[in-house]
């Protein structure tokens, strides 16, 4: 697999980095360093899996585009032939309680934002993008789970 775009950290991970070396952050700004941490570690790993296709595939991941004067951002896209591959990934802790319609819970019933609406709205800024520039690519996108520890349960 040839990785063309490596994953960086993000703007907000190296500022929070910065700041928790010069001074101390709030314990609401130590999560926040914390989920970005995390999330950058996972998306690693989601890059390691990917790192270990055969040649054929092309990886370009952490893109920001703009199309009809709004802004999107993938987390990594494999192409292959013809096909773009969208990824989604997602770094969800734990556990799901349930999913209601097109709502997620997190126990005890506190509701999440639901990342399938986020994949549905970056497969159609894609698509617009690629049929604005009149390039012809299958897209299929996947959400992605990188927590080992992460799982769904059925309501009670």
């Amino acid at each position: 697999m040839k990785n063309q775009k490596e994953r960086l950290e993000s703007k907000d991970l190296r500022i929070y980095q910065i700041l928790n070396a010069r001074s101390k952050l709030s314990d609401e700004d130590l999560a926040y360093l914390s989920y970005l941490e995390t999330g950058f570690i996972r998306e690693k790993k989601f890059d390691e899996w990917t790192s270990k296709l055969s040649d054929n595939w092309l990886f370009l991941n952490d893109l920001l585009f703009e199309c009809y004067r709004s802004e999107f951002q993938i987390d990594s896209i494999g192409i292959n032939g013809e096909t773009i591959y969208l990824f989604e990934v997602k770094i969800l802790k734990k556990i799901i309680n349930y999913i209601e319609g097109d709502r997620w819970y997190k126990p005890p019933k506190t509701e999440i934002k639901n990342p399938y609406e986020q994949l549905k709205r970056t497969e159609s800024m894609l698509r617009k993008l690629l049929n604005e520039h009149k390039l012809h690519f299958k897209i299929k996108p996947h959400l992605v789970f990188v927590n080992s520890e992460f799982f769904y349960t059925m309501p009670p």
